[in-house]
């Protein structure tokens, strides 16, 4: 992947050893909810996830639904996002939860050819939401479709407007799109997979290569947390 790439090895154990000491306990709370109950047959754990996942991580489901301010998840129009989102999830329950396994199989570490199993299952995860008319104008819900499957399948990276940022200005790809996302797009085909978080993957992927070449051994949840604490880095203890 030609390009370049920087990531401080200082710095990346200090946003993993701030993750363990904070947050770390409540996205394992999420993990276990979602591994006890993976199904999407019960209306009342899925309005849960929903609702847990798009509450801990405020990921755009209510304002690209069309509610143009996101208030507080107690709020009573960001509950009805939440249970219209729910209501599409149990009106594709099987398909659903066929996306999810085709990356639930994946081991860690990451590799590259699990980018295209990625790529594709944020794709059809998306377009479930798309094709429902549950957001405005079609817009996607990228960010909600990461979160929801990594609680799923950890494999699966995340993505956000911090992350991105971050990754787009901690990794450059010279000569625009990269072998890896030319041999995905000829592989998905060009409507099948969203290419904004097809580059964001290539970028993070780079990332994850050049951690585990500094012997970092990241997994995909700690190459996230770094990308997402990068613009403001935790003070030492």
């Amino acid at each position: 992947m030609a390009g370049s790439c920087r990531i401080n090895k200082d710095q990346f154990g200090k946003c993993s050893q701030y993750y363990e000491r904070t947050w770390k306990p409540a996205d394992e709370l999420l993990y276990d909810f979602c591994k006890r109950y993976p199904g999407h047959s019960d209306e009342a754990y899925v309005y849960s996830k929903v609702f847990l996942i798009d509450g801990a991580y405020r990921a755009g489901i209510a304002r690209t639904a069309g509610k143009l301010e996101e208030g507080p998840v107690d709020d009573p129009a960001t509950k009805d996002v939440y249970y219209r989102a729910a209501k599409v999830l149990l009106e594709h329950a099987q398909q659903c939860d066929d996306i999810i396994a085709t990356c639930g199989c994946l081991c860690e570490p990451f590799r590259e050819t699990h980018i295209r199993t990625a790529v594709e299952a944020h794709r059809e995860f998306e377009k479930l939401f798309q094709q429902s008319g549950f957001t405005r104008d079609g817009a996607a819900l990228r960010s909600f479709a990461s979160k929801y499957l990594h609680f799923h399948a950890p494999i699966v990276p995340i993505i956000d407007s911090k992350a991105e940022g971050a990754a787009q200005s901690h990794c450059y790809l010279r000569n625009g799109p990269n072998l890896v996302h030319a041999h995905v797009e000829q592989e998905l085909g060009k409507n099948n997979y969203d290419d904004c978080y097809l580059c964001f993957v290539c970028r993070w992927w780079c990332l994850f290569r050049h951690a585990q070449e500094l012997g970092l051994e990241p997994t995909p949840r700690s190459l996230d947390v770094y990308l997402w604490l990068a613009e403001s880095p935790p003070a030492s203890s």
